[in-house]
Parts: C-alpha cells; structure tokens; sequence
C-alpha cells in the first residue's frame, strides 16, 4: 500500500533571463544601476528570480547576477519584486508575488508531484488502475482488501480482515473478464450495517428488505457508470451511491439512494 498524494503538474521554467530583464530595466526607467543592499536574509533578487527561472539553478545564478547588477537599493529590488508580480503571472501560476504561504504550498505540490511521479516508475499504482482498490487514505494493491469503515480502513489480507466492510475491487479495472460485484446492507433505519465488494459475473442485480435494506450491485464511481443498470422488474439503477463510511460505491434505485443519504452516504 502507499498514502494517497495529490496530483500536480511540474511547472515549466519560463523563457530567457535576459530578454525578462531588459523589459525590467526598461520598465526601471532603462538606467544600470549597481549592487543590491538591504536585509540580505529576504533575498529579493533571489526571489525574483526564482520567478524568471522556475526552479533552474544555473537560470536563478545568472538572473540573480543581472538583477543586482540592475538595481542599486533594498528598496529597488523590491519594486523589482512587485514589478514580476504582474510580469510573471502567467509563468507562475499566478503563485509569484503572493504570501510565503503560497510559495510552501507550490513547493509541497511540486514535491508530492515528483513523488507520484517516482511511485509509478516504480510501479506503483492508483486508485483507478488495476488491482488497486481506493481505501480513503491509502490504496490497497491485490492481493491485499480494503478492510473496514473510513477513517479506519486499512489494508489487509482478505482472510485476515474480520471485518463486516471490505473490498477486493473497487471498478471493472480489477476484474478481467469479470465485473465488481457489490453488496450494502442498512438497517431499516437506514444505518450502515455491512458491505463488500468482489470480482464476479455476472452481478446480482436487486434490493430486498428482511433483516435490513440491502442491494446488491454492480460498483460505480459516477452515475454516469450507472446508466443502463436495471434491477427486479427493470426498475433503473442510476445513481452512484456510497454508503456512509464505505469506499466502494454502488448502483442503486431512487428509494435506494435516498435510504443510503438518509443514513450519511453520498450519491453522484
């Protein structure tokens, strides 16, 4: 298994450092002014550089040679800073000239993006891929199930998890030839008693009342997946509903999925 990490994309360096900087002189008045004092621990042609450079260190070495070459005081290269604010939105994400709250977060994404990128090299996978079931905060790889209610699920073998929740697949991905099966139960009033999710075909496809409301269906993750589920009597199963604490959504009726959000759940 692995913890989840949100996706992001690397942001690309943007174009030259000398082009950028002329059009900064010239919006400077187009005068070479000479070194660049002041509170050295805020390092504001470093920062503007880090803008013109997106993360290139040989690009942020010659840009930040060019910047204090160009400005004279402390407080030239912050109007530097706030002149990039508007120059550079487009190659930063618009993140340039914001808080130190804003940059942290632009890191972390960066990094969770080389994580994930790492992971998949490694073979690694995600919830929608194969033989990988979204378990809340970790994905769970086959052979292993997701065992138990969010927030405690967890990965686990399928004979060693004891538990009335688990899911051995969570999408057709991870059942070839085959389709995922499922199975909620609630109690009449509606609260979560138990529910799996496993590889069969083909699905059962119905709802009944005896020791509680139960269906029995085919997963989802949207109900545009739903379209053309027919249950008993041909009644539609067009709603992707997942039951409060559960991870594996489900095809259910109308009266079925307003007993499932009557007891906490979600449909889509």
């Amino acid at each position: 298994m692995r913890r989840r990490s949100a996706n992001a994309s690397m942001r690309k360096a943007p174009p030259g450092v000398e082009t950028r900087c002329a059009v900064i002189i010239a919006l400077l008045g187009g005068v070479p002014l000479a070194g660049c004092g002041g509170a050295a621990e805020e390092a504001p042609c470093a920062k503007v550089c880090s803008c013109t450079c997106g993360g290139d260190g040989a690009c942020a070495d010659d840009c930040v040679r060019v910047c204090e070459a160009n400005v004279a005081t402390y407080d030239d290269c912050l109007m530097l800073h706030g002149v990039l604010a508007f120059s550079c939105q487009d190659e930063c994400g618009g993140a340039f000239g914001g808080s130190e709250g804003e940059a942290e977060a632009e890191a972390e994404a960066e990094a969770e993006a080389e994580a994930e990128a790492e992971a998949e090299a490694e073979g690694e996978c995600g919830a929608d891929d194969a033989d990988c079931v979204d378990c809340g905060a970790v994905i769970c790889e086959s052979p292993e199930v997701c065992c138990g209610t969010t927030p405690g699920a967890g990965c686990t073998g399928a004979a060693a998890c004891g538990e009335d929740a688990w899911a051995a697949c969570d999408g057709p991905e991870d059942c070839p030839g085959e389709d995922c099966c499922t199975s909620v139960k609630l109690t009449f009033g509606n609260e979560f008693m138990s529910a799996s999710a496993e590889c069969s075909s083909p699905c059962t496809l119905q709802s009944y009342g005896t020791d509680g409301n139960i269906v029995e269906s085919v997963a989802c993750r949207t109900s545009s997946e739903c379209a053309g589920v027919v249950g008993t009597f041909g009644v539609p199963y067009n709603n992707c509903c997942f039951a409060a604490g559960y991870v594996v959504g489900a095809c259910m009726s109308d009266t079925y999925a307003a007993n499932t959000e009557d007891g906490g759940g979600t449909c889509y």
